[in-house]
């Protein structure tokens, strides 16, 4: 008599959502709750924007998550504006990965939490109200943060 094997369910990577976490060197806590949130199986990236790369620390993120710091300190000390670095690394996040929906115009999957200050997440918040669902950009004022 043999015994039926049963197969373990497994969710195809390609259905999980894409994870934006974006932050900057005043919501470091926040970025940080929100990498604690994630499942072990998240896919996506993690921008952080700070003055200087002193205030650069190690995150613990899920193994598909990608880390990218953002330092707005130039060598010479010039400074950019802020959210300038962080909203083109978005725009370019979102022109690579994120596909469009040609039936509703959005794309489907993807979560973005903006934790930021209104200032530096201004730019990403216009990059992404073209493609994704307002409904799926979170920021700390959704969380009573």
């Amino acid at each position: 008599m043999t015994t039926p094997i049963r197969r373990a369910h497994r969710t195809r990577v390609l259905d999980l959502p894409h994870y934006l976490i974006a932050g900057d060197e005043s919501s470091l806590s926040e970025v940080e709750l929100g990498i604690a949130t994630l499942p072990l199986c998240a896919k996506g990236r993690i921008f952080v924007e700070v003055e200087s790369a002193d205030q650069i620390v190690l995150l613990d993120a899920p193994p598909r998550m990608v880390v990218s710091w953002f330092v707005r300190e130039s060598a010479s000390g010039a400074l950019s504006l802020p959210g300038e670095k962080i909203s083109r690394a978005a725009a370019a996040w979102a022109s690579e990965m994120l596909v469009e929906d040609h039936a509703t115009g959005v794309t489907p999957g993807v979560q973005a939490w903006l934790v930021g200050s209104e200032r530096t997440m201004d730019g990403i918040r216009e990059v992404l109200s073209d493609s994704v669902d307002n409904a799926s950009v979170l920021s700390a004022h959704s969380f009573q943060l």
